[in-house]
């Protein structure tokens, strides 16, 4: 099979002829003798379009790579046979994003690693929702150094000066044994080829891949950072990102709301840095409250004892504790209290988060708090001994509790009948 994109990535159509077609659920899988459509690999996703067959309009849904072929998953009406001629229509948008998006992420992870010496790229995701016809770029990196904001925004200027600079982007084959020490290649990829397909940045990134991309970089217009998460306690970050339009209107639209909040606030748009700093002061000083009450309300909480069936049962609300806070109090109990017990603890901030536990008592508090919650919209979960549930925001949180507090007491009496 003949893969066009290989040699030329800005092709969006040919002619081809049918050499292999099974159909199955509904579907043909479909080989080609030649095609324009890369397979989903390598962290890009697969190219979509259509399969033209006279005047029958056949849709592209997926593609696939099976050893060492590309097999096309394609939804109509009508017959496809082998022998039968046909033209290769890409959706085109779709295409080019993800050449845009995968150049831009080459150019972001060497900009990161030339930041943060070491970092090593776990995976990377390139996708298109058909739907909101935008794309999105992850990846997933490990680094020996905490990766924050303030050190991306320094990376991100600098791959956004690479795009603007208009560099050449351009792709060559080279045996393995020929590669230098400044070309990114997995091992792994090393012990199963003898040739690797390079992808060159001009003057900024060498790096094997087999995916599509630019010729030049000004063609990706724009790069932003949209998100960044650290997995756990490991130096694994998930940092998510946008290019070209989709990359400005993300941009446009964080500018809009940090300008409309600083104007409700009553400050200028030149003293958003100000009411951020005295915003972060003041979650700080929030925060070290928050921990000094979590350490005082057990002793609190304790004060609420009542005795059902010799069961004790504690109950309290916690305003401002939010779901996280209130399991964390949860837990404390569970550590502080030695005797068996059932607690309730309901928590307000926007919205309203229940927490309940049991001690020593065979009684089910995930199952209690179901059934209690459904007449009110509660999601949540969590084990027999121990959970969680969210709900909206109640207008008398106190009868709330009460009567919650009362259906534990109801199913604390029937464990003794």
């Amino acid at each position: 099979m003949s893969e066009i994109w290989l040699q030329n990535p800005y092709i969006d159509k040919t002619r081809a002829k049918i050499v292999s077609c099974e159909r199955t659920n509904g579907k043909f899988r479909v080989l080609l003798d030649k095609t324009v459509f890369r397979y989903k690999g390598g962290g890009q996703d697969c190219d979509k379009g259509k399969l033209l067959k006279n005047s029958t309009i056949y849709r592209i849904i997926d593609v696939e790579r099976e050893e060492d072929k590309t097999v096309h998953i394609v939804k109509g009406k009508g017959p496809l046979n082998v022998g039968d001629e046909v033209i290769c229509v890409l959706d085109w948008d779709r295409r080019y994003t993800l050449m845009k998006l995968h150049t831009a992420e080459h150019i972001f992870y060497r900009s990161l690693i030339n930041e943060f010496p070491g970092s090593e790229l776990k995976d990377i995701w390139l996708t298109f929702d058909d739907e909101k016809r935008e794309g999105n770029g992850t990846i997933t990196v490990e680094s020996d150094r905490p990766i924050d904001w303030k050190t991306l925004t320094k990376v991100e200027a600098e791959v956004n000066k690479i795009i603007h600079e208009n560099r050449s982007v351009k792709t060559y084959i080279l045996n393995v044994k020929d590669l230098t020490e400044d070309i990114r290649v997995r091992d792994s990829l090393l012990k199963r080829v003898d040739q690797v397909r390079i992808v060159e940045v001009e003057n900024f990134d060498k790096a094997a891949c087999s995916g599509t991309h630019l010729r030049k970089t000004s063609e990706i217009t724009f790069f932003k950072i949209t998100s960044i998460e650290r997995k756990g306690n490991d130096n694994v970050y998930h940092i998510n990102f946008k290019i070209g339009e989709d990359a400005l209107n993300f941009a446009l639209m964080v500018s809009n709301q940090v300008l409309w909040k600083a104007q409700n606030l009553g400050y200028n748009p030149d003293e958003i840095i100000y009411v951020l700093e005295k915003y972060e002061k003041l979650r700080g000083s929030l925060s070290y409250l928050k921990t000094q009450l979590l350490e005082a309300l057990p002793s609190y909480i304790e004060k609420s004892r009542e005795v059902v069936q010799n069961i004790p049962i504690y109950h309290g609300i916690c305003k401002g504790f939010e779901a996280k806070e209130l399991a964390m109090l949860g837990r404390k109990l569970k550590k502080k209290i030695k005797e068996s017990f059932v607690a309730v603890l309901l928590g307000t901030n926007e919205t309203a988060s229940i927490v309940a536990i049991s001690k020593g008592v065979n009684l089910d508090v995930s199952k209690v708090l179901k059934e209690f919650l459904s007449e009110h919209g509660g999601k949540g979960g969590g084990r027999p001994d121990f959970a969680i549930y969210g709900i909206k925001k109640s207008n008398n949180i106190n009868e709330l509790l009460n009567s919650l507090v009362n259906k534990f007491k109801s199913e604390l009496t029937k464990l003794q009948t």
